[in-house]
């Protein structure tokens, strides 16, 4: 980052004609908020430090920064050309950090499909030939916190488009360290929708490491893509035990 950008006052959320609030909030999302709930419950562990993995052109990352102004978050954008939009979008904030690369549970590279500011972008699958893909450096979650001197993370997003599992992977040595505080994951929640990871794995790894629900939102029904009236995917949010017993308020029985 340049000491003129470091010295730039944050974009207004509008940059190559989108609106990043609006982005984050398509129509079929239906919850409450989680960051109040997070400003409300977690008072006693504040967010610092934030990871955006599968930044996509920054609309999270710019959530964040607004909810969060005190935090530094690294964003993560494999696909080069949704990395240079990202970068148009949010390059100016001096807390974000922006990278070029993607986090799965193994390091060297991958290739993935490379449609520019697309929000489905993922590891392309062997044997298509009707898709454009580009080859990306990959690493892990734990090697790049090593390699970066990160001891913990407070809040780590994950929206990698059916690869949330690859990421947690890449992360247990953190997860088995209580270092993360918050994750969040996109989850399946039926059989039929093979987009995404089922909620159901993602659930017992993350317990297995004494991790608990916390939140779920963006609740996305299947209705809206197929018609069919059940859920299709959730947003579900896990917290460390080390961030539930800093956080813990007995309660008075009547």
């Amino acid at each position: 980052m340049t000491a003129r950008a470091r010295n730039r006052k944050p974009r207004s959320g509008r940059a190559r004609g989108y609106d990043m609030k609006k982005l984050h909030k398509p129509d079929y999302h239906t919850s409450r908020p989680l960051f109040p709930l997070v400003r409300k419950h977690l008072d006693a562990t504040p967010i610092r430090m934030i990871f955006d993995v599968g930044a996509n052109i920054g609309q999270s990352a710019f959530e964040m920064h607004e909810e969060f102004p005190e935090a530094t978050i690294h964003s993560f954008e494999p696909v080069r050309a949704t990395y240079e939009m990202m970068k148009e979008n949010i390059g100016d904030i001096a807390s974000i950090n922006l990278h070029n690369m993607a986090l799965g549970k193994r390091a060297g590279s991958v290739e993935i499909t490379n449609t520019p500011g697309a929000l489905h972008n993922s590891v392309a699958e062997a044997g298509k030939t009707n898709v454009t893909v580009e080859m990306v450096e990959s690493s892990t979650g734990d090697l790049f916190c090593k390699q970066n001197q990160i001891g913990n993370i407070d809040y780590l997003k994950i929206d990698t488009e059916g690869l949330d599992m690859d990421v947690l992977l890449g992360f247990v040595g953190m997860f088995s360290a209580q270092a993360i505080g918050l994750v969040e994951v996109e989850s399946s929640m039926n059989v039929r929708n093979r987009r995404h990871v089922p909620i159901e794995k993602m659930k017992s790894l993350l317990e297995s490491l004494g991790y608990s629900v916390f939140h779920i939102y963006e609740m996305a029904s299947e209705a809206v893509f197929t018609g069919r009236p059940y859920m299709r995917r959730a947003n579900f949010v896990f917290i460390s035990e080390a961030m539930v017993e800093a956080n813990y308020k007995p309660r008075r029985r009547a």
